[in-house]
Parts: structure tokens; C-alpha cells; sequence
């Protein structure tokens, strides 16, 4: 299937299991360039790799989402990555410890709103 999305950026926060690595190998079959998110290189390094072994454009950035300064960071390393994220998208992530959904909830709204912010300079 062609969705049109070849060469545009995309970053995919909570990408490295589940239901954001499926996004991201998704997009990289579709030709876009995509930044692989996770708070920990052990865990991201493979994905990364595999998908660069496949063909695709991928980069890393690493950081938690739980603080504005993290979120601020996290999305300033994928606009320097790609010179420009076109494809913002946050995936539930399922905590095992005490952080729950409630935390994951502010993530996401976190991530979308310094995405637009920055987006907006």
C-alpha cells in the first residue's frame, strides 16, 4: 500500500515494543524516515538496527516523557535528526510500576503539546 509518505520525518514516542514499534516498521516500509523513542539505548538498539539492516532511515532519541525539560529535549533531538519531524505520534506505553495510565495520559498531552510549540517557532 502507498500512503504517500515517502521521505516525510516521523517520530514515534514509546517505539521500541508493542504497538509504536508496529508504527514504526509500518512507516519505514512506506519510505519515511523514522526516529525511534525510548528512555533506554539497551532496549532501542536492535530496533534501530534491524530497521537500518531493512533499508530504512531511522535515527534515535532517548528520553522520558515524564518532565516538560524531557519532552523539550526529546523532540528538539528528532528536529535536529531529520531537520523536521512531519509525523508526530505518541503510542500507550503499559507501565509496570506505579506511574499507570494517569502518567501515561500527561505523556502523550505532554509530547503533543511541545511538538506543536516547537512546531510553531
Amino acid at each position: 500500500m502507498d500512503l504517500a509518505l515517502k521521505g516525510k520525518g516521523a517520530l514515534v514516542t514509546g517505539s521500541t515494543t508493542g504497538i509504536g514499534e508496529a508504527v514504526v516498521r509500518r512507516l519505514a516500509a512506506e519510505g519515511v524516515r523514522v526516529i525511534v523513542h525510548d528512555r533506554n539505548a539497551a532496549q532501542a538498539d536492535p530496533l534501530l538496527n534491524a530497521l537500518r539492516t531493512e533499508g530504512a532511515d531511522a535515527a534515535l532519541v532517548l528520553g522520558d516523557l515524564n518532565t516538560d525539560a524531557e519532552a523539550d529535549h526529546v523532540v528538539s533531538q528528532a528536529l535536529d535528526a531529520f531537520e523536521g519531524v512531519d509525523i508526530p505520534s505518541t503510542t500507550p506505553v503499559v507501565f509496570s510500576d506505579s506511574r499507570g495510565w494517569t502518567s501515561n495520559l500527561l505523556n502523550g498531552i505532554r509530547f503533543t503539546t511541545t511538538t506543536l510549540l516547537l512546531w510553531c517557532e
